[in-house]
């Protein structure tokens, strides 16, 4: 049991994976309130096109960083779409739920949103992408 957590702690993967999570968040998190508070757009809406624009960080930097990739790019977009949409679901579902359905803040929701994403879209992305 120690052995496997050690394992997981010290995966190179895991740890590259997060560092391209805290830029692809931080590019969603900028999007989505610069949207939300700055221009008035609904949570969804601000979400999606955060979501989007972190995809694009996020895909490129997990292709040549994390994983290493040597698939070619036809492949791996089109997985990578598969799984992001399911993200994206999972993101629009959790955002609307909390901040909209239980009034949880802004930033609370969005916490809880983007661990529960991201420990999907490793899963996903190590057994089905790259």
């Amino acid at each position: 049991m120690i052995n496997k957590l050690s394992s997981i702690v010290t995966d190179k993967t895991l740890l590259r994976y997060i560092i391209v999570g805290i830029f692809s968040t931080l590019t969603h998190y900028l999007i989505f309130i610069a949207l939300y508070l700055a221009v008035g757009i609904s949570v969804a809406v601000s979400t999606i096109i955060g979501f989007i624009g972190s995809w694009c960080v996020a895909y490129l930097m997990n292709y040549k960083y994390t994983f290493e990739s040597k698939n070619s790019h036809a492949n791996t977009v089109l997985r990578y779409s598969i799984v992001t949409v399911l993200g994206l679901v999972l993101n629009v579902i959790i955002m609307k739920s909390l901040v909209e359905g239980l009034d949880v803040h802004i930033n609370i929701a969005f916490l809880v949103m983007s661990f529960v994403v991201f420990a999907n879209n490793f899963f996903l992305s190590r057994k089905f992408v790259f």
